[in-house]
């Protein structure tokens, strides 16, 4: 399945994977959608797994020493928030941000049903359900509209669960649990949106998570089926258009940048394994969502701060090569001292696909920089 995804990665004829759930037997979604690249996850599958959060801090979210006055916030290692970029070609920065489609076919309904300005103004907004592909994300926009919310998930008690319902003036219940709300729990004329569905045991029909009832008192209420359900498939579009659009201008740009000779030349197989002798520290790669070849160099540092700093001093270097290093930072296996991290940095030319002069080079004034400064700071 990896090298099948990852095949679908490297395609330039195809903008847009979507994992169907439920995934057979056997198969971890969230594995399957982290191997998904995210110029070309319409369903935000790689935010939405459980391997989002810690792990790895990946390229985009690199911590880059703008000037030495930046005091760095170390807490915020591995937040959305990054610290701050250094300058990166334009098809390099980051993909456009696509919500799961049931967040914006939600949102799109509350829209365009005219609905959303009452859910800002009205009150309180019960969002039922947690889960990183809905409830979650939901609650976050929701939020962001100046909407007060409340989540409520499998740890809040049952009459707590009522009495956050009863309140509610908008009620989004995304819980997977066929009947859990019903006519007593809904405030009347409030608004009620039912996205939790499950088949019958028989699999002959959908079961909602809001009774049938519940019509009779709320304002309004979304039918199941046909109720979310459409809007999410009208999203998927809108998703896959924004993608293909992103990834027809990024082509663009990488095209004109070609034409006007930006990139050396690279190398010859011969003259770039005669250089990597001269650099034993550095490895040989390739990109797994791209297929583009790399080097790749690990750092044991002593703290966390330490490869903070290291990154800072690396992008300051880069930036004079005109040149844009990615770096991840991983808790450290071999370092004895406690907090210690491996910092690992990949040098590569997106547009060469391969190693260039370029990345030899840099590689080469990094390792003078890094023997004359100590890593355990």
């Amino acid at each position: 399945m990896h090298d099948s995804i990852q095949a679908l990665n490297r395609r330039d004829d195809i903008d847009a994977i979507v994992l169907e759930r439920p995934v057979p037997a056997g198969l971890d979604a969230d594995v399957l959608g982290s191997y998904i690249a995210a110029d070309k996850d319409v369903d935000d599958e790689r935010r939405s797994s459980r391997f989002a959060d810690g792990g790895a801090l990946m390229a985009n979210q690199a911590i880059y020493q703008a000037s030495p006055d930046l005091q760095l916030d170390l807490a915020r290692l591995g937040s959305d928030e990054p610290l701050g970029r250094p300058p990166r070609p334009p098809w390099l920065c980051a993909p456009p941000g696509v919500l799961p489609c049931t967040v914006v076919g939600v949102l799109h309904l509350l829209h365009r049903s005219s609905l959303m300005d009452h859910v800002v103004t009205a009150g309180l907004t019960v969002v039922v359900g947690r889960s990183p592909q809905l409830g979650a994300p939901l609650a976050r926009e929701l939020v962001k509209a100046n909407a007060t919310v409340a989540v409520c998930h499998s740890g809040t008690a049952p009459d707590q669960l009522r009495k956050l319902c009863q309140q509610a003036d908008c009620l989004v219940v995304a819980a997977g649990s066929p009947g859990l709300i019903s006519k007593d729990m809904v405030k009347p004329g409030a608004v009620v949106i039912n996205c939790g569905t499950t088949f019958s045991p028989a699999l002959s029909q959908l079961l909602p998570d809001v009774d049938a009832d519940v019509a009779q008192v709320a304002a309004f209420v979304t039918p199941t089926p046909h109720g979310v359900g459409p809007t999410c498939a009208a999203a998927l579009l809108l998703n896959t258009l924004t993608l293909a659009e992103s990834a027809a201008r990024r082509r663009d740009l990488e095209k004109r940048h070609k034409a006007a000779g930006a990139l050396a030349p690279p190398p010859a197989a011969a003259a770039t394994a005669a250089a990597m002798q001269g650099i034993p520290e550095w490895e040989s790669g390739e990109c797994r969502e791209t297929g583009t070849r790399l080097l790749r160099r690990t750092y044991t540092c002593g703290s966390y701060r330490g490869a903070a700093a290291l990154i800072a001093d690396i992008t300051v270097l880069a930036e004079r090569a005109n040149h844009h290093p990615t770096f991840a930072v991983n808790p450290a296996r071999r370092c004895e001292m406690e907090g210690g991290c491996d910092l690992v940095v990949e040098l590569s030319s997106y547009t060469a696909k391969t190693v260039t002069a370029a990345d030899l080079a840099l590689a080469r004034r990094l390792d003078c920089l890094v023997a004359s400064a100590p890593l355990a700071a």
